[in-house]
């Protein structure tokens, strides 16, 4: 009877400790499947040749070419919420974090998967951008905004800059940056003289905010729709109350020329829209989709869209085919990335975003 019983009670055990933790057995699984992200994908952007990096809740990064994947690789435990492509080079910036208080910023090497450097933070971040010409990074957190050195990761020396920036771009010379504020301000700063050259109230809580057209307009989405406004004047050009949620990018950013994706459930539609200064807004084309939520798109060039969804799909959009984007090389797409030592630069000390 003791040998009977020790064996059900062995055979419990493994059933319950193989069903504890579904989602942790179902992410390392699919950690082998190619073309898919486990969760949803939370950042999209592309590099100067053309290629696009996606970004998870899962803490991975794909890199995608010619509609097949390069490599995949994971660079934090956490969500990735923000992330910035270096101009020219083949550098990455990831911010990641969970809650309202564990965050960290690093720097990948995407082609060799090395990392230069990482700071453990202690406010959460909620931008991170290369300057135009990858000078320096912009950092920016409820704890302030700081400008890093983009080898090291050494402080800048910097103005008291805005806190909780959910945008911040300079301008080609990288002596001006522009930063939006869910408070409702639109600032600019002058980092040579240290000083705030203009200040406009805006609409607050803009979300997902892009400045395109020769950075001429900000465009987003608050609770009345869709709206585009001055971004030299801040005023509102125009709205879209039938566009409630979305995201918006461009395939140019010196045209006045955007798209604006947008979707409930399975439904998704992709917009190419055009607003000039006097606040005409016209809508080109609308285009209609079946597929998972999307979460973030971008532009692939030459007309392609690739679209990001809430279920970690990537979807391929051109002018004659839509599919999901897959790769040809399974061993390649699981690959997990290691840390370089001698330059791994980790602060042992939290660290706040202040100057």
């Amino acid at each position: 009877m003791k040998r009977k019983s020790r064996f059900w009670l062995l055979a419990f055990a493994f059933l319950v400790i193989g069903t504890v933790h579904p989602q942790n057995r179902g992410t390392l699984k699919h950690a082998k499947t190619p073309g898919k992200h486990s969760v949803a994908i939370t950042v999209l952007l592309s590099d100067s040749s053309g290629r696009i990096i996606s970004a998870g809740e899962d803490g991975f990064l794909g890199i995608w070419d010619d509609g097949a994947a390069e490599g995949r690789f994971r660079v934090s435990r956490y969500a990735i919420t923000s992330m910035a492509a270096r101009p020219g080079i083949p550098e990455i910036a990831v911010a990641s974090g969970v809650g309202r208080s564990r965050s960290s910023v690093s720097v990948w090497n995407y082609k060799t998967k090395e990392r230069l450097f990482a700071l453990r933070l202690e406010d959460p971040v909620t931008c991170v951008n290369y300057s135009a010409a990858g000078s320096f990074l912009i950092v920016s957190g409820s704890g302030g905004t700081i400008l890093l050195d983009p080898e090291t990761g050494e402080a800048l020396k910097s103005p008291e800059l805005p806190l909780s920036a959910t945008l911040a771009l300079t301008g080609p010379s990288e002596r001006t940056v522009a930063f939006y504020l869910p408070s409702g301000v639109l600032s600019y700063w002058n980092l040579e003289t240290e000083n705030e050259t203009q200040r406009f109230d805006v609409p607050p809580d803009i979300r997902n905010p892009v400045l395109f057209g020769n950075n001429c307009f900000l465009a987003g989405f608050d609770s009345g729709g869709l709206l585009v406004l001055d971004a030299v004047t801040g005023l509102v050009l125009a709205r879209e109350p039938d566009i409630m949620w979305g995201d918006i990018f461009t395939e140019n950013a010196e045209s006045a020329r955007f798209y604006c994706v947008s979707g409930i459930g399975l439904r998704c539609a992709v917009y190419l829209m055009e607003i000039n200064l006097s606040g005409v807004l016209t809508t080109i084309s609308r285009r209609m989709f079946l597929m998972g939520a999307v979460n973030r798109s971008i532009s692939a060039g030459g007309g392609n869209i690739v679209l990001g969804t809430r279920l970690g799909d990537l979807w391929l959009i051109g002018e004659d085919e839509t599919r999901v984007l897959g790769t040809p090389n399974r061993r390649s797409f699981t690959r997990t990335a290691k840390p370089r030592r001698h330059r791994e630069n980790l602060r042992g000390k939290n660290t706040r975003l202040s100057p």
